[in-house]
């Protein structure tokens, strides 16, 4: 079966990190700037689908099943949203304040908690992934540093 090369996930790191990292550093000032916080929310929906298509990319390309279950489990949620969304919009529920948690809770704790565990993945997938050396797979810790060697 073939398997995905650390410039695999590094290329997938660097386009999660393009929208990932700078959600998380503007949604502690959103709380104070509502504006900062509408542009925190917009990245989390760019983050949401790099995460989705890299996903589906590993899970259909490289056979992974922890892409798999995770492109499973995040349609899912999507589904689940907008079944949710539109199940209390036609039955006109009011909730009171419970309304504003349920907003919080599955538009914002439960996708950046989601966000932040495939990030996490595909860091430790791209510390443990094989290296091409002159051709061939190399397995073991990636040593980015050869000078090191030399100098010893």
């Amino acid at each position: 079966m073939n398997q995905p090369t650390k410039q695999t996930y590094q290329n997938d790191l660097i386009i999660q990190s393009v929208f990932y990292l700078p959600m998380m550093a503007l949604y502690p000032i959103g709380f104070v700037e509502i504006e900062v916080f509408i542009i925190g929310a917009l990245l989390q929906f760019f983050v949401g689908v790099t995460q989705v298509l890299s996903g589906a990319f590993h899970s259909i390309r490289y056979r992974d099943d922890t892409h798999k279950r995770y492109f499973l489990l995040a349609v899912g949620y999507l589904l689940f949203l907008f079944i949710g969304g539109t199940l209390l919009e036609y039955l006109d529920v009011y909730l009171g304040i419970l309304d504003k948690v349920f907003i919080i809770l599955f538009l914002f704790i439960i996708p950046v908690g989601i966000a932040t565990w495939y990030y996490r993945l595909t860091w430790l997938a791209y510390k443990n992934a094989d290296v091409f050396m002159d051709g061939s797979r190399q397995n073991g810790a990636f040593r980015e540093d050869v000078l090191d060697d030399v100098m010893l």
